[in-house]
């Protein structure tokens, strides 16, 4: 239980740390990869809570929906957003994409796997932006995130029944989500 809420707080405090620093024009999201986690982040907590049957296990999730969320709206309201470029727009669509093909199965682990690919092609224009250059972010919400999601796979690992088949499937989302928020914190300036 612990664990659930650790990952759940520090989702949170990200979130809102980033959501200040939007608002005060520290962070500059783009706007490709934040409109693909707001859905993504609602669809992974529904399909996480289907897959695994846990709501402690699903908090960090839940809490991060909500988060993604008001970002998204805040930045899309006030025109916080960076422009679309080529590559924010070919992501955006191979994203959309995948959500499509999951909606056509319907099926909750295979649904945790495209997530987890739609993730990882949702954080390219991020990621090429804060590497080329690194003061577009601020690391307090990155380095919370990871943290998160370090929790989160841990959580997840102890809690699951591994005796039941594909029971990896539900590590996808935590683990990409530590892999690819740590390549954002590491090329967030400090």
């Amino acid at each position: 239980m612990f664990l659930s809420i650790l990952a759940a707080v520090f989702s949170g405090v990200a979130y809102v740390l980033y959501l200040h620093q939007v608002y005060a024009g520290g962070s500059v999201p783009n706007p490709a990869s934040w409109t693909v986690w707001a859905f993504l982040a609602g669809l992974n907590a529904i399909t996480f809570w289907k897959g695994s049957k846990d709501g402690l296990a699903t908090a960090q999730f839940f809490t991060g929906a909500v988060g993604c969320f008001g970002v998204w709206a805040f930045a899309l309201s006030t025109g916080k957003f960076a422009p679309l470029d080529a590559m924010a727009w070919i992501v955006l669509i191979l994203c959309i994409a995948a959500c499509l093909v999951w909606w056509k199965t319907k099926n909750a682990i295979y649904a945790n796997l495209v997530l987890g690919g739609t993730l990882a092609v949702s954080f390219i224009p991020t990621i090429v932006s804060v590497w080329q250059d690194g003061r577009i972010e601020q690391p307090i919400p990155w380095d919370l995130w990871t943290a998160a999601f370090a929790v989160t796979s841990l959580n997840v690992l102890r809690r699951t029944d591994r005796m039941k088949p594909r029971w990896w499937f539900l590590m996808v989302v935590p683990i990409l989500g530590v892999i690819l928020h740590g390549i954002v914190a590491l090329g967030v300036a400090r």
